[in-house]
């Protein structure tokens, strides 16, 4: 019974929603300079409707990139997708956090974080 309570309370998101929210990670440097454009620069009601959707896409990946619990899987997916608001690529990734650990923990860690993001996207109803 209280697995099936847990499990109602954190469902897990599946292939295609990680693989979505991986997309959403990659593309957040777009969506960060889309909202950033548009607050120095006022458009139009069709920007302004694309910079809402941008506006809370970031909000909310960046407050679900917070709520990773293990640190070191944070601070990876943050320099990967998000620091500076441009995130780096994954050849960098790799070689900033290799000296502490393998190539391959370095991308399992990854896959970890982007798996982490998508439960609280799924959590918050941001993924239906």
């Amino acid at each position: 019974m209280v697995t099936l309570v847990l499990n109602s309370l954190f469902p897990e998101a599946d292939e295609k929603e990680c693989s979505l929210t991986k997309r959403s990670l990659t593309q957040y440097k777009k969506m960060r300079a889309v909202v950033e454009d548009f607050e120095r620069n006022y458009g139009h009601q069709h920007q302004k409707r694309v910079y809402e959707q941008a506006k809370e896409t970031v909000k909310n990946i960046d407050r679900a990139i917070n709520l990773i619990l293990d640190e070191e899987v944070r601070r990876i997916i943050q320099f990967r997708f998000t620091e500076n608001g441009r995130g780096n690529s994954h050849k960098l990734t790799v070689l900033r956090f290799s000296g502490s650990m393998g190539d391959r923990t370095v991308d399992r860690k990854i896959i970890e974080g982007i798996e982490s993001v998508a439960n609280t996207l799924k959590l918050w109803g941001e993924l239906e």
